[in-house]
């Protein structure tokens, strides 16, 4: 199955599983998707950095002009970002406060009309599930304030399932990506 605007237009917030085999790949095709059906995205990514990032959905013939980024990863290797006008840099994955308010900043500044959050997975590296499950819950209220989708990635496997249980009482949906 792909992801079109029709199969996700339904829900306010979606939880997307997907096989970790072309991950990144997916990634780029989902980007590709929601950039030819939205106009404000916003991009989270908490596993690649925002210059190799941009040039991969570059490199695919994904609009970038249509998203606003925030990385949570960079600022971990690189001390200094300097400023680029469509992308927050956050001081690492595991700052959740930080990671919100850039989040909540950036829908309402942009407002953005989905978000890519890539993804939960990523965050059971430096969180446990429960400190994951506060932090979905803590800014879907915001995104929906927003009248924002919210798509949250991760990867299939047997510790996402214990946070899909637990954040299935905040999202609508759960949508397996093949």
């Amino acid at each position: 199955m792909t992801v079109i605007k029709e199969e996700i237009e339904n829900y306010s917030s979606i939880a997307l599983i997907m096989p970790r085999v072309n991950y990144i790949k997916n990634m780029i095709t989902i980007s590709k998707q929601l950039a030819d059906s939205y106009n404000r995205i916003c991009y989270v990514s908490l596993n690649q950095r925002y210059q190799p990032l941009k040039r991969s959905l570059i490199a695919n013939k994904v609009d970038i002009n249509k998203f606003n980024f925030i990385d949570g990863i960079t600022k971990t290797s690189v001390s200094e970002t300097g400023e680029v006008s469509n992308c927050v840099f956050v001081s690492a994955p595991d700052k959740l406060t930080e990671l919100a308010i850039a989040i909540q900043k950036t829908i309402n500044e942009q407002k953005s009309e989905v978000i890519l959050f890539d993804s939960l997975s990523t965050l059971l590296l430096y969180e446990p599930v429960h400190v994951i499950s506060r932090f979905v819950h803590s800014i879907i209220g915001p995104i929906g304030a927003a009248n924002c989708m919210a798509i949250f990635t991760c990867s299939e496997g047997d510790m996402e399932k214990e946070l899909l249980k637990d954040i299935s009482m905040f999202i609508d949906e759960e949508i397996q990506f093949d």
